[in-house]
């Protein structure tokens, strides 16, 4: 067994041996965590610089460099990023795709619509283009929940164990999944503490313990083009074509399988597999916001509201014969902020309703009315004498029951949330990643392996930091991710060094944002004065040469890391000050000159690129504020229309100030 699994599995089989008799502390978890790796025989620390400042710090002297992201992993995860947004680009250019053309915005709209709902603003159509997405997006989950659910299932049993010995889950050569179901896949372990969930509640312990994104399968199979329109190609074998063909009886390709629908329950009549349309004429399919359909058999409505609560009742109803544990209701036992104690709100609901109390006459209700009813009489519990009550219903416990409640409100899916949004949220982050040039840059190796590094500092961090949320640097977020699409290894390493399972939340929350982002930074300039970096210096591929070729060095003093000596050379993410025109002309040249070395070098996919300042902004787009943020124009392939995206703002154009930071939950 390679030495990075034998750690994780004797870590994870330490930790869960505990549970669920007792919640652990984060300091009982870092401790069981840690002496469970003594008889381990571990391979010789990373050598790096910074682990050198951090080795004597709890836990730090356990990692090697296997634990850690390597270069390859990040660098072909910044591969996928890339063939994500041009599949994002070019789905949205592509005329007619799921039978939605561009031409439908202009029809009559008022042979379509009765004219008084149109008066009460429900004509509000979003872009074609926007459409086109939208569905391919939900017929990514959609096939992503058929690939989940092909893999082989734990026995079946009362309450889910959250560690299993021995079983065996893998994603290799001969079984790696579609670009489009790959995306999801990634998109949903990046929310660690709810796909750790969802796979022990779906019995796929298998798939977490064994199985992350396999980098070097991955890797193989993307082909290096040198087209700056179309750097790479994800071509996986033929047998894992077939072999997904077959498990998930769809297409390989997205938009082959045709006849795609989404199959739903009738929350009335328990219909199974009522087909659902993702895109309808009238904007009411599965896709869109205001998705509605009847139930042929018994003409009852079905919406989100409704299919959540039925989800809701199917799931109180095993945990009242059963004891099967409610969504997010395993969640405090990974050491985070406790709001209750452990299966406390199992026991409140399976003691203290009844599916005739949440169900009046046999009927489904709304999500909005199991909420009101499972509020006011835990209200009233709460009012009345605490002895007399199986169950102390405190604030924290109300919070508690409310968190519970917020998995199944519009959410249709198996997972403890939705994937559609979840995969929207990660749109800012790819642009991101892609605007700073970091995969086609001559410097990816340098700024992959200090990612690495600085994600090292980025744990010290949230070793001393106890409840609060920290945003992590823009680099060190890409290490960051790279890691949890390890899920196993992930949790592990946050056991050891953290004591909880470090959640990651994207879903751009600004006041959270920006309260993340301030701690991270004034805690990161207090820990590490002497980093050159810096927390919030900007690293695309124009910085970065202003930084390797000694133009400037960012200064220590700074308040956000921004200025430079004589207000020179690199510029940080809230820098608005100037450049000389002798700096940006030299900053060009030796970025010129680094990218021809690196072509000469054998480095097929990399990308010279222009600074926004040095290109004329098409339409009504306005150049961001950082001078040097780096340029790439549209990319769409194929036989779509040269003006598909005429008058538009390039996804690079792109105002970096505003895109929502990832950060941390205890």
């Amino acid at each position: 067994m390679p030495p990075a699994d034998e750690f994780t599995d004797s870590v994870l089989k330490a930790v869960f041996s505990k549970m669920p008799a007792s919640r652990l502390t984060r300091d009982e978890i870092a401790s069981t965590a840690r002496q469970s790796l003594k008889k381990l025989k571990l391979p010789p620390p990373p050598k790096s610089a910074a682990y050198q400042e951090l080795k004597k710090l709890p836990g730090f002297d356990l990692l090697f460099d296997e634990l850690l992201p390597s270069e390859l992993e990040i660098t072909t995860h910044l591969k996928l990023l890339a063939i994500w947004r041009r599949l994002r680009d070019n789905v949205k250019a592509k005329d007619g795709l799921f039978g939605i053309y561009n031409s439908f915005v202009n029809a009559d709209m008022s042979k379509m619509f009765d004219r008084a709902e149109e008066s009460r603003g429900r004509v509000d159509l979003a872009k074609p283009p926007d459409i086109r997405w939208s569905v391919y997006v939900s017929r990514a989950v959609e096939r992503y929940t058929r690939w989940f659910n092909s893999f082989p299932k734990s026995e079946s049993q009362a309450r889910p164990e959250l560690y299993l010995e021995g079983t065996v889950c893998a994603v290799g050569e001969g079984n790696l999944p579609p670009i489009d179901v790959l995306m999801v896949w990634m998109v949903h372990m990046l929310h660690p503490r709810f796909y750790w969930e969802d796979c022990v509640r779906c019995g796929k312990q298998g798939l977490f313990q064994n199985t992350g994104v396999p980098w070097e399968a991955i890797d193989a199979v993307i082909k290096v083009t040198g087209d700056p329109k179309k750097p790479y190609i994800y071509e996986p074998s033929e047998e894992s074509i077939r072999t997904f063909e077959l498990l998930t009886r769809t297409a390989f390709k997205n938009d082959d399988e045709k006849h795609l629908e989404k199959p739903i329950m009738c929350p009335s009549c328990r219909k199974p597999d009522v087909s659902v349309p993702f895109y309808a004429a009238f904007h009411h399919g599965f896709a869109e916001d205001d998705f509605t359909a009847y139930c042929p058999a018994c003409g009852s409505l079905i919406d989100r509201i409704n299919v959540g609560a039925m989800l809701f009742l199917d799931d109180f109803e095993r945990c009242q014969t059963d004891g099967f544990p409610m969504r997010g209701t395993l969640l405090d036992y990974l050491g985070g902020t406790a709001l209750a104690p452990p299966d406390f709100v199992n026991g409140f609901l399976a003691n203290s309703f009844t599916a005739d109390r949440l169900k009046p006459q046999g009927l489904v209700s709304g999500m909005l009315d199991i909420k009101s009813t499972i509020r006011d009489d835990a209200q009233k519990m709460r009012k009345q004498s605490r002895k007399k009550q199986p169950y102390v219903i405190d604030k924290s416990s109300l919070i508690a029951i409310r968190k519970t409640l917020f998995h199944y409100f519009y959410n249709t899916s198996q997972f403890d949330l939705e994937l559609e949004e979840a995969l929207a949220n990660q749109s800012g982050f790819v642009d991101m990643m892609e605007a700073y040039g970091y995969v086609s840059s001559p410097y990816r190796p340098i700024v992959v392996n200090r990612s690495v590094e600085r994600l090292l500092r980025f744990f010290c961090l949230l070793q001393q930091e106890k409840d609060k949320p920290l945003a992590p640097p823009n680099d060190v977020d890409l290490a960051w991710h790279t890691l949890q699409l390890s899920p196993a290894k992930y949790m592990a390493v946050c056991f050891v060094l953290v004591g909880t399972h470090i959640d990651h939340d994207d879903s751009g929350g600004k006041v959270m944002n920006q309260d993340a982002e301030v701690r991270g930074n004034k805690r990161w300039k207090k820990q590490f004065p002497n980093d050159d970096l810096g927390y919030n210096e900007c690293t695309c591929v124009f910085c970065e040469t202003s930084l390797q070729f000694g133009f400037a060095k960012p200064s220590k003093s700074s308040q956000n890391g921004s200025s430079s000596k004589s207000g020179k050379g690199l510029f940080s993410s809230s820098s608005s000050g100037k450049r000389s025109m002798a700096d940006g002309i030299n900053v060009d040249y030796e970025y010129r000159r680094a990218c021809a070395a690196a072509v000469a070098k054998g480095r097929k996919d990399v990308v010279e690129l222009s600074s926004v300042e040095n290109m004329s902004t098409p339409g009504k787009a306005s150049a961001p504020q950082h001078p040097y943020f780096a340029y790439l124009p549209p990319v769409i392939d194929g036989d779509a229309p040269a003006d598909a995206f005429k008058g538009a703002v390039h996804s690079n154009h792109i105002d970096y100030l505003g895109v929502p930071r990832c950060f941390t939950i205890y």
